[in-house]
């Protein structure tokens, strides 16, 4: 299946954004990190759904704006595409995202009646007292790969290939446009903490179970936040998704109906 580009305005700048397969639509929301490539785990997703994956505000190819400065800024924007795509009426969306897409999704289901079912894949956005982050913002690029993959060298491979040739330059400024949006506090906020019992979409919460980012008791506090599905995934860390893309991939689509 092809995958097809396009540039979006907002009031922000443009986005861009990325679009494979057909059926139901299913909206996904990229991490700190960015997503230069296309991977498995979309592809999977795509046999049964209409996968459209933006570059959020500020990472990627997607326009950078003084206007964006927090993953609610980023929310107001994401807003504004589901009612220009057309994808605004009540249940008519599915919704995944990872580390702080998963952040921006739960924002997004706490404000929208759109979404049909949420799928939050090592989200950032809550905080468990007493649980030990591992910190991607000071991690040196020794360290970055066993820190967010459970199999050190497969990070490697996943980091080499996403910053290669012109992806390099890329890869700087999503880390950048991370930073801005989850510096202080840590990849959390608590006042998206106290709204989150207004979320009505089924919700499950897949997690890598060697998640050295978000430890798995991250997980299954936020689950139990959100009184979602909890799901773990062995042999994965914070990329779960990356790591072990088919079963990610099945967890998602037994959520979403297919």
């Amino acid at each position: 299946m092809d995958i097809r580009e396009e540039q979006v305005s907002s009031e922000c700048g443009t986005l861009r954004l990325r679009r494979q397969g057909q059926g139901a639509p299913l909206l996904f929301l990229h991490g700190s990190q960015g997503m230069n490539g296309w991977p498995d785990y979309l592809q999977r997703l795509a046999q049964h759904h209409e996968v459209i994956a933006p570059d959020l505000p500020g990472f990627g190819r997607s326009d950078t704006s003084q206007r964006v400065g927090t993953v609610s800024d980023t929310t107001r924007v994401l807003l504004d595409l589901i009612d220009t795509l057309g994808l605004a009426a009540p249940g008519s969306l599915h919704l995944a995202g990872h580390c702080i897409g998963g952040w921006a999704a739960m924002e997004l289901a706490v404000r929208s009646t759109a979404i049909a079912s949420l799928t939050l894949v090592n989200a950032a956005g809550v905080h468990v007292d007493g649980v030990h982050k591992g910190d991607f913002f000071i991690a040196s690029p020794e360290e970055y790969p066993a820190l967010m993959f459970a199999d050190e060298a497969a990070g490697r491979a996943y980091f080499a290939a996403e910053a290669a040739g012109e992806f390099e330059s890329i890869m700087f400024r999503n880390r950048l446009m991370a930073t801005r949006l989850g510096w202080s506090p840590r990849l959390f906020d608590r006042a998206l903490m106290r709204w989150l019992p207004r979320i009505k979409a089924r919700t499950q919460v897949i997690w890598g179970a060697d998640n050295r980012v978000l430890p798995p008791a991250y997980g299954s506090g936020l689950a139990a936040m959100l009184k979602a599905t909890l799901t773990s995934i062995p042999k994965a860390g914070h990329f779960a998704q990356i790591e072990q893309a088919q079963i990610c991939a099945e967890a998602t689509l037994g959520f979403t109906g297919r």
